[in-house]
């Protein structure tokens, strides 16, 4: 039971990240730029803007999950296990929609492939970057 939390934000972090890609499929003005782009190719630098784009909507969703977690369920546990379980819906909605997409060829292959790995370790990774922040603190609080 000290886990239900994980999985529910896990399970939030799912329905925001579909809401979030449907708004931004619908109103960026990113797809009104591509489309207006003159002679678009699978290695125009353009595709680095929805990498950006897909990464930035993932990364925020997942930091406000884990910041949530972190700071309002104080009292749950935060380890890699409450983490896992919480990047879990994620991983398994993002594998089983996309797959696991690995081809970097050119740009547009990267456009699809590098969102959906961060699909599926963001939450991973913002934990561990509170990890690291912490440690930092601690060693600087240590005064070593």
């Amino acid at each position: 039971m000290k886990y239900l939390p994980a999985m529910v934000l896990g399970l939030l972090a799912v329905v925001l990240s579909s809401v979030a890609y449907s708004f931004a499929a619908s109103y960026s003005p990113l797809l009104s730029y591509l489309i207006a782009v003159e002679g678009l190719n699978s290695n125009s630098p353009e595709w680095l803007l929805v990498i950006l784009q897909d990464s930035a909507i993932t990364l925020l969703i997942s930091g406000t999950m884990v910041f949530i977690y972190r700071r309002l369920l104080s009292q749950f546990p935060f380890n890699w296990l409450a983490i896992i379980l919480m990047q879990l819906p994620l991983s398994l909605l993002v594998i089983s929609m996309n797959g696991l997409p690995i081809d970097f060829a050119n740009l547009y292959e990267l456009s699809k492939s590098l969102p959906t790995l961060i699909n599926a370790i963001a939450i991973v990774m913002i934990y561990a970057v509170f990890k690291l922040i912490d440690n930092k603190q601690a060693t600087i609080n240590s005064g070593s």
